[in-house]
């Protein structure tokens, strides 16, 4: 899972699929959000007057958004930091969600990069549709659900925990044998 070139790692939720459909048969992605993304989020893409430009947002609470659909065709991939995964100048990002607890939930999405448009409303996959042949005219139907990412501990942690273990049982052992 790559995350984000311009900033540290944030915060990642995957798709959790609960449902597929014949048009939408496989789906997976994620979206990373600044660690210091919390409660409600309402965010707008950078628009430009001219191409080629800079649509790049320092300031965006979304860091990067993965969404990969009947692969190996349908494909997004879009840093907000960076500003790139666009492919004119109007492009629309269009998110809003409450951040509760390891999920993200009330998710409404928009996204149009000319060669790809993506619509959430909630758990459902309301449009999908790609210069690709299986959703040329839009796939519909699959559910799912953005879920935190699991957190796995630093090797350190762990060495550093082992160790107060052990230092924990020899006192035990060092104090009975006195």
């Amino acid at each position: 899972m790559t995350v984000s070139s311009l900033a540290s790692a944030g915060v990642v939720y995957t798709w959790q699929a609960s449902s597929l459909s014949t048009e939408i048969y496989n789906m997976s992605g994620y979206i990373e959000l600044a660690d210091s993304a919390a409660g409600h989020i309402n965010y707008n893409a950078v628009n430009c007057a001219d191409w080629p430009c800079d649509l790049s947002d320092p300031g965006s609470p979304i860091l990067k958004f993965v969404m990969k659909i009947n692969q190996p065709q349908g494909s997004l991939d879009i840093d907000l930091l960076a500003g790139t995964g666009y492919n004119f100048n109007t492009p629309s990002f269009d998110a809003s969600f409450d951040i509760l607890g390891d999920r993200l939930s009330n998710f409404s999405l928009y996204i149009n990069t000319i060669q790809s448009s993506l619509r959430i409303d909630g758990d459902y996959v309301a449009l999908f549709s790609s210069d690709t042949d299986n959703c040329l005219f839009g796939c519909s139907g699959a559910t799912g659900e953005f879920v935190r990412a699991a957190q796995v501990p630093e090797p350190g942690s762990l060495a550093l925990l082992a160790l107060a273990g052990f230092g924990l049982a020899f006192g035990r052992k060092r104090a009975a044998s006195v």
